[in-house]
């Protein structure tokens, strides 16, 4: 819908904070941004019932146009989303191999 939209940005609102990698596990790290490629990297850390189709669809929407922008998180934090001071933004703006933790 939002590339049918021609929308710069996509929230994909949740009842999780944002992106982890190694969830609910000793060594989970929340990410903070990430370019599209960086976190497909990632993705055995998606399930396919769980992250895995939003972080997907992220990508896919990130992708199809250099200045566009995800963000995943909670519903409760959208407007800290917005603001840059919570959940996990996905952008080409700091580059193809940008990732970066809480």
């Amino acid at each position: 819908l939002g590339k049918t939209l021609g929308a710069d940005g996509l929230m994909i609102l949740t009842d999780v904070e944002g992106v982890a990698v190694n969830k609910d596990k000793p060594d989970e790290k929340w990410i903070k941004s990430a370019s599209p490629a960086a976190i497909l990297e990632l993705a055995d850390n998606f399930p396919a019932g769980s992250m895995g189709p939003k972080v997907s669809s992220a990508i896919d929407f990130v992708q199809t146009q250099r200045d566009r922008w995800c963000r995943i998180g909670s519903l409760k934090d959208a407007t800290s989303m917005l603001e840059g001071k919570a959940g996990t933004k996905i952008t080409n703006e700091h580059g193809t191999d940008h990732l970066e933790y809480y």
